[in-house]
């Protein structure tokens, strides 16, 4: 079996690989009429050449890319609009690192990339992946890329569905999330575009591109990446070990056994637990956790929660989504959305309130050992405080809340917020305002428990050079010199008024920097005004829009300071994000998270809300000197790791059940020391 390029009569390139499926076949040399790239599947799916240049290749010559202008313009045709079961298949060669590079994507349905950290991605856009242990991609050397997922819209990725091979080796990593397509918008080769609005290539050179809507077979696969034109270049792009190419995903048949050592797949699994013993045959118990939606960056720790051996973790969610936050949960048995009978105006920045009655329904006829209840603002967490005490339920309230002022239940009816939080076992909170908010609505000091908000802190990882900063820079077009960030929605609760007042002085008091907002918002035709009038922010202020999840590490990489000036956030999840990246950061007090975060003067400066002669004072001084800047950037990356990572608010959740578990007697004998392995 071997891959001799693909051609007429091959247009898979091998006799061995089926084309069955095929609807993108290109040799990266074969024009048609006008100019376009050939299509070999027979599907008329031709490309649209833009820069490039010819290098030789593995079988002829191929095309090289080196500048975000060279690319392939795939068509708009359904044939590539893959939702369901498919496989991209490249050979090609990387001649830079460092950067986000994506390879083959259609905006806004999949993508094949690698990222800052050397990291294969081959995900839905929207975040959710199979990601590759980092360090695996090398320069200068051809290799045979095979990503395959079989499965359908709401499909949740583990090591059964998706994978990704390199050479004849499967890759190590990791499957998290749920696969999502949005809707097809624009493809390429070589780069990605997200509705016009940036743009991120990819610095190589590609020799051969396949397009089924099928998963490969093992022997396909290992036809395609057996070329006997470069046999004498090593099979793999990492040093270790790792699992042979398995059969075609959901065919049933068993895996073939490496000959040596096997490298554990953690996407298979998930993550893990040490435990000393988890106590023979005894009923675990069952934890219901109730909750408005599910974002994606709660799914590291939903993993976590859901992986521990002593505990049956489930998920109960109010609604799918919001009219302002589009995030699809995860298909799983651990995880139920119930219908909703309230009221949504999130779309006007106004109140959401969500009744589930089904719920009610459910916990009398099965009832759980303990319930958290996400908060008190909805009306379902309301009354099912007084619900679960004549259920004989016990229950814990998770609550972010730093005042009763934030939601309607709480301006309306404070004495029941104080009614729910005294009927509760426990509470659980990410931080400081939180915790002294729930104090005075009569929580018992005993019977709080601190799980801090967190991230992924690989994905939010520093930059490793300037050399890597520029690079990153250049991808995304953003400028020299000092780079200010901003990440949110456009709203003036946010504090932007106070940010552009600010900025503006910086620029007239002579300090050169640049102001990157990222985000979209109601305020945003009226920033553009603002910016576009004032001559000392015209083309020193860029406001990018929305930017995917995906692409956000990019943006703190770029960076060189963060800025944050909301006028209230009940904790502002975007300081862990730029603090993970190595950042300093301008926090207004009005986010509870700097209370626990930011130590002022050391990892970051906490300014008061709207003010914006201190918060113009914080920016210059950091921009103006870069030797605090980096030292504040290390240390707020030693603060995040140290404090807020997904393991560690997962082990506050834990800490939080076993204790309140053994208190009302809901398990028997002493519950297994934990500890997260993450």
């Amino acid at each position: 079996m071997s891959f001799e390029g693909i051609s007429s009569q091959f247009p898979t390139g091998s006799p061995e690989i089926s084309a069955r499926g095929l609807v993108l076949s290109y040799d990266m040399r074969t024009l048609a009429r006008r100019g376009a790239l050939r299509d070999f599947s027979g599907k008329g799916n031709d490309g649209a050449v833009e820069g490039t240049h010819v290098v030789p290749g593995p079988f002829g010559p191929a095309l090289g890319f080196r500048t975000a202008s060279d690319y392939i313009g795939l068509p708009s045709a359904r044939a590539l609009h893959a939702r369901g079961a498919f496989t991209i298949a490249v050979w090609l060669r990387f001649t830079g690192l460092g950067v986000h590079q994506h390879i083959l994507s259609y905006d806004d349905l999949y993508s094949l990339w690698i990222d800052e950290n050397d990291r294969f991605r081959f995900s839905d856009t929207r975040g959710d992946a199979f990601e590759s242990d980092p360090g695996i991609v090398s320069t200068q050397r051809w290799c045979a890329l095979v990503a395959t997922f079989n499965g359908r819209r709401g499909t949740r990725l583990n090591g059964r569905n998706i994978a990704l091979y390199v050479n004849d080796c499967r890759a190590p990593g990791r499957a998290f999330g749920i696969w999502n397509p949005g809707r097809p918008v624009e493809g390429y080769v070589a780069k990605e575009s997200h509705e016009g609005q940036f743009y991120l290539p990819f610095f190589g050179d590609i020799a051969a591109v396949l397009l089924f809507r099928r998963p490969l077979s093992s022997e396909e696969a290992r036809a395609f990446a057996h070329a006997p034109s470069i046999s004498g270049e090593s099979g793999s792009l990492w040093s270790g070990e790792a699992t042979r190419v398995r059969p075609e995903l959901g065919t049933g048949r068993a895996r073939p056994t490496s000959p040596g050592p096997v490298r554990a797949v953690q996407g298979d699994e998930g993550p893990s637990w040490s435990r000393n013993a988890v106590g023979g045959t005894r009923t675990l118990p069952r934890v219901v956790r109730i909750t408005n939606l599910l974002p994606p960056y709660r799914l590291p720790v939903l993993d976590l929660l859901e992986a521990s051996p002593w505990l049956q973790f489930e998920t109960w969610l109010m609604a799918s989504a919001e009219r302002n936050r589009r995030w699809t949960p995860p298909r799983s048995r651990y995880v139920r959305v119930f219908r909703d009978w309230g009221l949504d105006f999130s779309h006007r920045d106004m109140f959401t309130a969500h009744f589930n009655p089904g719920m009610i329904r459910e916990l009398s006829d099965h009832p759980p050992d303990l319930v958290i209840l996400g908060g008190y603002e909805q009306p379902t967490c309301l009354a099912l405080s007084f619900l679960l005490g004549g259920m004989g339920i016990p229950f814990l309230l998770s609550s972010e809340s730093t005042s009763l002022g934030g939601s309607l239940v709480g301006q309306w009816a404070p004495s029941l917020v104080r009614k729910l939080v005294s009927r509760s076992a426990g509470v659980i909170v990410p931080g400081r305002a939180s915790r002294e908010h729930l104090l005075e609505l009569g929580a018992s000091n005993d019977r709080i428990f601190v799980a801090p908000n967190a991230v992924d802190v690989e994905r939010f990882s520093p930059v490793g050079s300037p050399e890597e900063k520029q690079a990153l820079r250049a991808a995304l077009g953003l400028p020299a010199g000092t780079v200010c960030l901003y990440v949110g929605r456009l709203t003036e609760s946010k504090g932007l008024p106070d940010l552009i007042q600010a900025f503006r002085s910086v620029q007239r008091g002579g300090t050169e920097a640049h102001l990157l907002v990222v985000g979209e918002g109601r305020l945003r035709a009226k920033m553009e005004s603002w910016i576009e009038n004032d001559p000392s922010l015209r083309g020193r202020v860029r406001i990018v829009g929305y930017a995917p999840e995906e692409a956000l590490p990019e943006y703190y990489r770029a960076a060189d300071i963060f800025v944050f000036p909301t006028r209230r956030d009940v904790w502002g999840l975007v300081l862990n994000e730029a603090m993970s990246s190595g950042l300093p950061t301008v926090s207004s007090d009005g986010a509870a998270a700097a209370l626990d975060m930011v130590e002022d003067g050391i990892s970051g400066t906490v300014v008061p809300r709207g003010d914006p002669r201190a918060l113009e004072a914080a920016l210059a001084e950091l921009c103006n000197d870069p030797d605090l800047r980096e030292r504040m950037g290390d240390a707020a990356r030693e603060r995040v790791l140290a404090r807020f990572t997904p393991r560690h608010q997962a082990t506050g959740f834990l800490r939080a059940i076993e204790t309140t578990l053994a208190r009302v007697g809901r398990v028997e004998g002493d519950l297994p020391e934990l500890e997260v392995q993450w």
